[in-house]
């Protein structure tokens, strides 16, 4: 009888043995025509592939994957990628992208409610003749767009190297471009099964190389997301901001060139905490150098100037000497939404403290710092759900492809 046990798990071990060598050897033959087949018909755009080549034990690598137009990924390693098969659910110890590249374009000057464009048209030089108060705005960009997933997970999702260059319509006639470079990323657990612990953790880092400076920005996101209760805890960090390089954004406002700024790095920190959808960003935004271009001596001072100079003074006297301002965003974590209105409490109970004979409303004033970080991280929160939409996308097409059963998945990824 034993013996009989023993033949049956010998002939059991050699079936799956075969089974699994069978599926190396048409993932290494057809695997990259299917994958670019299956890629070009979901996405409708052109995909090239170097190869699809499996590993042992049940591993599959991608190599040069490129969706014109979208993003492209040197190489797409996936930990047991071949053993799912066997599963009515996916799920990858690891899935690691090396390299990973994305063009994001935004359209800022859409988004701008007529009220505001009118208001813009007015330089904030002429502002002390403009008797009309700006009216509270907020961001109506859609949130994340709701996508259908598969059910799957993955125990650590690795993304080293990244990069995502972002394209910003900032005007009819301007556009503002820059880049995140140097993008690593660690995620633990992105469980989309329905079972188990729906906690994901999160630690994103990268760099931002700014175009006419000897210095580059830094982004940190970190802390954890539960998208089922719509739940989170994080930080989110943007060190060493090119103020002068993002000038676009509030050119409507601000006259650089005659408030004489030649230089201003910026700090920006947000502790992120959300309960039942109900989220509370916590904000500080902090400006650590400045640089003013000399006048000479019998340059006149502009009023721009002068304006640059008492706000300057006020927020030095407001917070120990230091160029700072902290205010509160409350939103929703299903539709998240970054109104100013805090903020213009905030610079507006600051600057009516101590305005010292600044001839300008005090709402023109308020208008911009509030309209400088609204447009600035309006740009890096669409680039950042840009990547997570991403990141589940790309978790979509790969379930449904690559790791699905050949022949059968035809018919049951074909719904």
């Amino acid at each position: 009888m034993k013996n009989w046990i023993k033949v049956i798990l010998v002939v059991c071990l050699l079936l799956f043995t075969l089974l699994i060598a069978s599926l190396h050897v048409f993932v290494n033959l057809k695997g990259k025509e299917i994958l670019t087949t299956r890629l070009e018909k979901a996405l409708k755009r052109e995909v090239t592939i170097a190869s699809v080549k499996t590993t042992f034990f049940a591993n599959i690598c991608i190599r040069d994957i490129e969706v014109k137009g979208l993003f492209k990924i040197h190489e797409i390693y996936a930990n047991g990628g071949l053993l799912n098969v066997f599963r009515k659910s996916y799920r990858f110890p690891l899935l690691r992208l090396v390299h990973p590249e994305a063009d994001i374009s935004l359209h800022s000057e859409m988004d701008k409610p007529a009220a505001l464009l009118a208001a813009g048209q007015t330089n904030v030089t002429a502002a002390n003749e403009a008797a009309a108060v700006i009216p509270t705005v907020q961001n109506t960009e859609p949130a994340l767009k709701k996508i259908s997933l598969p059910k799957f997970s993955i125990s650590r999702l690795i993304i080293k190297d990244g990069r995502i260059n972002l394209m910003d319509k900032v005007s009819a006639d301007r556009n503002i471009s820059f880049s995140v470079k140097d993008i690593n990323a660690k995620i633990e657990n992105l469980n989309f099964t329905g079972h188990g612990r729906t906690v994901t953790d999160f630690e994103i880092a990268g760099k931002i190389p700014w175009q006419n400076t000897d210095y580059e920005g830094k982004v940190e996101v970190s802390g954890w997301i539960n998208l089922f209760k719509k739940d989170i805890d994080a930080v989110f960090k943007i060190s060493d901001i090119d103020g002068v390089y993002l000038y676009p954004y509030y050119s409507k406002w601000v006259d650089l060139e005659k408030a004489r700024i030649e230089k201003a790095k910026l700090n920006f920190s947000s502790a992120i905490q959300g309960l039942d959808n109900d989220v509370t960003a916590t904000c500080h935004l902090e400006l650590t150098d400045i640089v003013r271009r000399p006048r000479g001596p019998e340059e006149p001072q502009e009023k721009a100037e002068r304006i640059a100079d008492a706000l300057l003074e006020i927020f030095r006297e407001f917070n120990e000497g230091k160029i700072a301002l902290d205010f509160k965003i409350k939103t929703k974590m299903d539709y998240p939404q970054f109104g100013f209105e805090d903020i213009r409490q905030a610079v507006e109970k600051q600057v009516a403290s101590r305005r010292k004979g600044i001839s300008v409303s005090v709402e023109k004033v308020a208008l911009l710092p509030a309209n400088l970080i609204r447009s600035t991280f309006k740009g890096f929160i669409g680039m950042f759900k840009a990547a997570l939409d991403g990141v589940f996308a790309t978790g979509k097409v790969f379930s449904d492809t690559v790791i699905s059963p050949p022949p059968k998945a035809e018919n049951k990824t074909s719904e």
